[in-house]
């Protein structure tokens, strides 16, 4: 932060602050590394205001936000990021949601109740699932099968190309990619689970 004055005005007290920040971040695009001082880097990435980073932070009083970020998402991947569900962010603190709810409520709290879909064209394959963007305490993971009894978490052949907010915190992800030509048979499915 830049001025402890105006964020304490802002924000109140109690909050975890680092330090002074001299410096200024730009709106459109940026590097930040964090390190202990010169020695170890904590997290060195890069940010965008294009897509597919999210538009909603840019200009609009919202903060870009991490992703449920237990699960130490990758910093510089745009789709680890969402907009701050609340004007000026929540620094120091979550500002999504956590489930606590029966294994029934979940497909609901998760995904909306909204079916996937999943279409072929000569050897390529599109996914597109809608699920939570602002859920602190899950994890969602992409996984594959060819009998829809062993599934696995081997899906680089699949790609996340967008991820595209549609309100009420979820989002529709996109994945697109090439069927490996090993595969006879070919079943994706998206996998919440609860982090503890």
């Amino acid at each position: 932060m830049r001025d402890e004055a105006a964020f304490l005005q802002r924000h109140g007290v109690g909050h975890p602050i680092a330090g002074i920040f001299s410096g200024k971040l730009s709106n459109s695009e940026d590097r930040i590394k964090l390190s202990f001082g010169a020695g170890e880097t904590i997290r060195d990435f890069t940010y965008f205001d294009q897509a597919p980073w999210p538009a909603g932070p840019d200009g609009n009083g919202y903060s870009l936000t991490l992703i449920n970020p237990q699960s130490l998402p990758e910093h510089d991947d745009p789709f680890s990021w969402r907009q701050s569900r609340v004007l000026g962010g929540a620094p120091g603190m979550m500002d999504g949601l956590t489930f606590s709810g029966t294994h029934a409520a979940l497909k609901t709290f998760a995904f909306d109740n909204r079916a996937p879909s999943l279409n072929f064209a000569g050897g390529a394959i599109s996914f597109s699932i809608v699920t939570r963007l602002d859920a602190d305490n899950l994890d969602f993971i992409l996984e594959a099968s060819q009998d829809m009894q062993d599934w696995s978490t081997s899906t680089a052949f699949l790609s996340r190309t967008s991820l595209t907010p549609i309100g009420n915190g979820f989002g529709n992800a996109t994945y697109t990619g090439v069927i490996p030509p090993t595969y006879q048979k070919l079943f994706i499915r998206m996998k919440a689970e609860q982090i503890e």
